[in-house]
């Protein structure tokens, strides 16, 4: 670990110490440590270290004395006298001795939290990529739960195995004291046998859960492990004999066991609610379409196991989400989507108020459509409390900050968003989008590059375009947004290529496509900003305005970019940017989670 500095003498103002990192980022790194088993039943040094960041990060560091620690942390009364009772120096020798163990067990941990010797005042350092990948193997508690394998003769009982993996992730996933590896990730390795250790160092997992299914007649067997990658040893392991429709008893069934075989336990949950298998095999395929950019068809399948089970929360939660990205994307009109999401979210929340998908998507429309981006934040935060691993949670609840103008809270989600989900083109396209926002757009092209690399997308390329051409490298751009062509993103490369060569001086050229962009707009939605970058780059500034006019009015999902998007700077003093700034709710645009 990192030798300590000294603490410096200016504590005594009144306001808030400055660190090298966001308060936030300190903020969550404790939340992760008090969440740990080290910590986790440890009460009073739980109460210590609570206390002592608090005040530290509060202004309050030169209060931390012996005598106010025993008073307030361990309730020694008016007459407590140090030199006569050791509580808290005691108690301070434990507290380092747990936070080294913590460090040396949690290797994804990114701010280090110690305190010198002598001194009860916590020091705040951030952990480097390179000091992180000297630590060995991943903790315990960082779980990734495999694709069960289908033993059976029957292709479509795949299925089957699948909705048994995610429901076993998705119960883990609510306990506050696991980090679980995310679906998009762990499928990765479907159908694939390896190492165990390697493919835990490739998740960043340090428990790997994986089973198979064989169906014969009307029953199901299941066989399930729990492996240590340390060791590639078992920690636990069974084999469940049942009925088909036992299917549910047995995922929750398996996801107590491996908790319980990691010392921790699920929360209450409402009972087991049988549902018809034709719908649960809808719902799944709804999954699978929408985890390959298929809404439409995902939107399909959830109307289709909703007729089959109306009562089914699951699937209205997977309608909801993907009548969301179909608008969040720019692939349907707000107007025709987004109702529909919101009575489908809606719905599943009247149907299972403790469904944290149906909150990511409230969230999400609440920010970027309502632009109520207190209430949106909300939203995401109660859905993390629900689901803790809940990587879409995450993503919004990061890029709603990226979007404020809180950049370091921003990145801290969306960082550990890729902690729990390394293989995702997601959350690697997010973080180039949140680089991109910053400016620092060699670090975006890293980033989408990357996202690249996992699976060629479109989005992908589009955003690599911008990024190119916030460096005026006009022809990498052309190519990307060529690239990027295909029946989906046709507007948004013809838009890109336009404004490519506005900003080159090809204002022919620009015109040329912005008519090819009209004849599209004709038989399919194209996004009113499509139009507003390709005329900021013309400097066509009173046609610019009238189509940002148009983006308000279609609460167009890549509007509030703007605020902090370069390609805006030439109008950022015009009376009617800050009308348009005004609407969106972004007017007082750099504030920090803790402001």
């Amino acid at each position: 670990m990192p030798a300590s500095s000294p603490v410096t003498k200016t504590v005594r103002k009144s306001k808030p110490r400055t660190f090298d990192m966001s308060a936030l980022a300190i903020r969550a790194q404790l939340a992760d440590i008090l969440a740990s088993p080290e910590f986790s039943r440890s009460d009073r040094l739980c109460r210590f270290l609570r206390l002592t960041v608090d005040w530290t990060l509060a202004g309050r560091a030169g209060k931390l004395k012996e005598y106010v620690l025993g008073k307030d942390v361990f309730d020694r009364g008016s007459g407590y006298d140090p030199s006569s009772d050791s509580i808290v120096r005691v108690e301070a020798r434990r507290l380092r001795t747990k936070l080294r163990r913590y460090y040396e067990a949690h290797n994804t941990a990114e701010v280090l939290i110690e305190f010198p010797s002598g001194s009860y005042v916590p020091v705040f350092r951030k952990l480097t990529p390179a000091a992180a990948e000297q630590r060995e193997v991943p903790a315990a508690h960082n779980v990734a739960v495999l694709p069960f394998a289908n033993l059976g003769p029957e292709p479509d009982q795949d299925f089957l195995c699948d909705g048994i993996t995610e429901a076993i992730l998705h119960k883990l996933a609510t306990i506050p004291t696991l980090r679980v590896v995310a679906r998009t990730s762990a499928y990765r390795f479907k159908g694939k046998t390896g190492d165990v250790r390697k493919i835990g160092q490739i998740l960043r997992a340090g428990t790997i859960v994986e089973g198979s299914v064989r169906n014969f007649d009307d029953h199901l067997r299941v066989s399930a492990l729990a492996i240590k990658v340390a060791d590639g040893y078992s920690i636990w392991s069974g084999t469940f004999d049942r009925k088909i429709e036992d299917v549910f008893v047995i995922q929750d069934e398996i996801a107590s066991a491996v908790a319980a075989a990691l010392h921790q336990r699920l929360g209450p949950a409402a009972a087991t609610k049988i549902v018809n298998l034709g719908a649960y095999k809808l719902y799944l395929s709804g999954r699978h379409h929408w985890d390959h950019g298929e809404f439409e068809l995902a939107i399909s399948d959830f109307r289709r196991a909703n007729l089959l089970f109306p009562d089914y929360a699951p699937a209205f939660a997977g309608l909801a989400d993907a009548y969301t990205w179909l608008w969040f994307v720019g692939l349907a009109r707000p107007g025709e989507v987004v109702p529909k999401a919101r009575q489908a979210a809606s719905e599943a929340l009247r149907l299972d108020p403790q469904l944290a998908a149906a909150y990511v998507s409230l969230g999400a429309l609440t920010c970027w459509h309502d632009w109520n981006w207190d209430k949106g934040a909300d939203l995401l935060r109660k859905a993390i409390e629900l689901e803790p691993s809940s990587v879409m949670a995450l993503t919004y609840y990061g890029a709603q900050f990226v979007i404020r103008g809180a950049f370091a809270d921003g990145m801290v989600f969306l960082q550990k968003a890729l902690r729990l989900d390394p293989l995702s083109v997601q959350t690697h396209m997010l973080l180039g989008w949140a680089c991109y926002v910053q400016r620092k757009f060699d670090e975006a092209i890293d980033w989408l590059k990357k996202g690249l690399k996992l699976r060629e997308g479109w989005r992908l390329r589009v955003l690599l375009g911008w990024a190119y051409l916030r460096k005026l490298h006009f022809e990498e751009a052309i190519e990307e947004f060529r690239k990027s062509s295909s029946q989906k993103s046709t507007a948004f490369a013809l838009s890109g290529l336009a404004e490519a060569y506005a900003c080159w001086g090809k204002a022919d050229e620009a015109h040329s496509l912005l008519r090819q962009l009209d004849t599209l707009s004709q038989t399919t939605y194209v996004p009113a900003t499509s139009y507003v970058y390709v005329y900021l780059a013309l400097g066509e500034m009173d046609e610019a305005f009238s189509w940002m006019e148009r983006a308000c009015q279609e609460h167009a999902t890549t509007l509030p970019l703007s605020t902090k998007d370069k390609r805006y700077d030439p109008v950022r003093s015009d009376p009617r940017w800050k009308s348009i700034v005004t609407r969106l709710g972004l007017a007082s645009e750099h504030r920090s989670a803790l402001a």
